[in-house]
């Protein structure tokens, strides 16, 4: 399929992520190879694996901070979903205590619209 083809969950997906831009140095695999010890290295592959260690070191900062992030992220919707729980709960046993309430007096109790 065309990009332009797709579907309105992928369009909708493709638009979160370009939102979120992710770091360069997590987005993208860092390679691990390196010569020997003793081996004679041409400049251009010592920049490289300097380029790389310092890029392996931004990638691990930077998924320690989205670990951070998202445990943050984890404890701020358990709170909300214990909140509306709790919130559920309550609308319910008012509703129960409401159809007890009119049984016991002989009415009828008439469900609220939602």
């Amino acid at each position: 399929l065309a990009q332009g083809n797709c579907g309105f969950a992928a369009r909708l997906a493709r638009a979160r992520g370009s939102a979120k831009r992710r770091a360069m140095a997590e987005r993208y695999a860092i390679r691990k190879d390196s010569p020997a010890e003793d081996a004679k290295v041409p400049e251009l592959v010592k920049l490289r694996i300097a380029r790389e260690a310092a890029l392996t070191e931004e990638k691990e900062k930077a998924l320690v901070a989205k670990e951070k992030e998202l445990a943050v992220q984890r404890e701020a919707l358990k709170k909300r979903t214990q909140e509306y729980e709790k919130e559920y709960a309550s609308t319910q046993q008012q509703l129960v205590d409401l159809r007890r309430e009119a049984k016991l007096g002989g009415n009828f109790f008439v469900e609220p619209e939602a």
